[in-house]
């Protein structure tokens, strides 16, 4: 936690030592805000209450997710954790909420590129959960008139992870020397960096402006352009298998991040010497 005047908003922060977390940190750090990380179980009421009560955040934000697990694991992270906290944020009065989402939320997309107006229609429980998340967020900053960030990202990837295709073929194309993709590897999807991920919240923080935001790179990348990078820069084989899924290509339209939130990515093309170093 950084110790900045006593006049300066302080930012809570949940989930703040996951992947974006830490990166988020290392940005609120360099800036100088003030800011406290909540630790422990956010269904802990009694360790909830005690947080809110000593600090007294203006700004919370959420960056508490579970991508995998059972249908009651997802529940409980996604959703029961997201309405104990806007219940202390109201009942302490706080200022803004931000919360960070996923297309996911948007479900089957209903054409090429999905937009912020599309309807919320999920075909994964993981994507439902995040889906009533936005919804209690909204629900939250409409009764106690607060301001809101909802921010939906697409495949995050950076240094530090350990999940995602991105991670999953890097290391497969260095440790097998082998990188294998589903069907003909033709759907597209935005990958971006937890950097701008990072960059997107602090941005959130300052602005006054409320609502969803797609915070996303606009570089389409396939799954075979992947395999073909690591092929040519690691000679990795590529090998393919059945189709598993009939996924289409998942794309987000930023525009409206861009002119309220002066949010563009900065890192458009994968550094795979930088992510090299964490498998």
């Amino acid at each position: 936690m950084v110790k900045s005047p006593a006049t300066a908003q302080l930012i809570a922060i949940f989930g703040g030592n996951g992947f974006v977390g830490k990166h988020l940190q290392a940005k609120l750090n360099a800036s100088k805000k003030n800011f406290a990380v909540f630790e422990g179980d956010i269904l802990d009421v009694e360790r909830l209450e005690t947080f809110f009560s000593q600090n007294k955040p203006q700004i919370i934000i959420n960056l508490a997710t579970k991508f995998f697990g059972s249908e009651d694991e997802l529940f409980a992270s996604n959703i029961l954790t997201t309405k104990a906290i806007c219940e202390c944020a109201i009942k302490h009065k706080a200022q803004k909420m931000i919360y960070t989402s996923t297309g996911a939320a948007l479900g089957e997309p209903l054409a090429e590129v999905s937009y912020e107006t599309d309807p919320r229609i999920p075909n994964t429980y993981y994507g439902l959960t995040k889906a009533i998340g936005e919804e209690i967020v909204e629900y939250t900053a409409r009764s106690a008139k607060l301001s809101h960030s909802i921010l939906r990202f697409p495949n995050v990837y950076g240094p530090g992870s350990e999940k995602g295709v991105i991670y999953a073929m890097l290391k497969d194309a260095l440790q097998k020397e082998e990188v294998t993709i589903q069907g003909d590897g033709s759907a597209a999807r935005n990958f971006l960096h937890v950097s701008d991920a990072a960059d997107s919240i602090m941005l959130a923080i300052d602005s006054d402006k409320s609502g969803i935001f797609h915070i996303t790179n606009q570089q389409k990348v396939t799954v075979k352009e992947i395999a073909e990078q690591l092929h040519e820069k690691y000679d990795a084989k590529i090998t393919s298998t059945a189709q598993v899924n009939n996924l289409k290509s998942l794309l987000l339209d930023d525009k409206k991040a861009e002119k309220e939130l002066g949010f563009t990515a900065k890192k458009k093309v994968i550094d795979w010497d930088e992510l090299r170093k964490s498998i």
